[in-house]
């Protein structure tokens, strides 16, 4: 992500394999998505009013049935940013050095 007016990196996303932790398993018609935001942006709004477009994009790129993510159980920001763009949480699990919770939502859907 780069902030147009500036022409600096904000914050980055990944799909796939590099977005999957430790932990978690292939799926088949599902896309794992990462990301974030660079710590001195924290709470500007950049990651709400980014993470739709980057959405809409890995729906068109990658065609897939639904979305994944995997948040550090103690990131309540990023959690609240994943449910409000419409995933769920559908368990926990351990990953590298902490507790993740794992969390998807339908390609299909608009976010709110």
């Amino acid at each position: 992500m780069v902030d147009g007016d500036f022409e600096e990196v904000v914050g980055f996303c990944c799909f796939g394999p590099e977005a999957r932790v430790k932990g978690q398993r292939e799926e088949e018609g599902t896309l794992d998505i990462g990301g974030g935001v660079r710590p001195d942006l924290l709470s500007s709004g950049i990651g709400t009013e980014v993470f739709a477009n980057v959405l809409e994009f890995a729906k068109q790129r990658f065609g897939c049935e639904r979305f994944r993510t995997a948040v550090a159980a103690f990131n309540e920001r990023s959690t609240r940013l994943c449910l409000s763009a419409g995933f769920e949480v559908v368990r926990t699990f351990d990953g590298p050095g902490r507790e993740f919770r794992e969390m998807v939502r339908p390609a299909d859907v608009t976010m709110p």
